[in-house]
């Protein structure tokens, strides 16, 4: 799992950190470089790099167990 956060990757490690989110790594970059209007956006990327899923906001439980069902019934 990769984080996009705009502004200061240390900084933006830190806050992850703190809200217990593990990444395998961390890119900074604009939101809007990268067509997000709102967080926490979660995109889900099959191996060609294709964009398969987006989910936008706060997920409810419903919502949490199909990103995890997605993302490994994807392979």
């Amino acid at each position: 799992m990769i984080a996009v956060v705009p502004g200061d990757e240390a900084e933006g490690g830190k806050y992850l950190e703190g809200l217990g989110v593990v990444v395998d790594g961390i890119v900074t970059a604009s939101l809007s470089d990268i067509n997000v209007s709102a967080t926490p956006t979660l995109v889900l990327v099959d191996r060609s790099g294709r964009v398969s899923n987006v989910w936008v906001g706060k997920l409810d439980s419903n919502r949490e167990n199909e990103v995890i069902q997605r993302a490994f019934n994807s392979h």
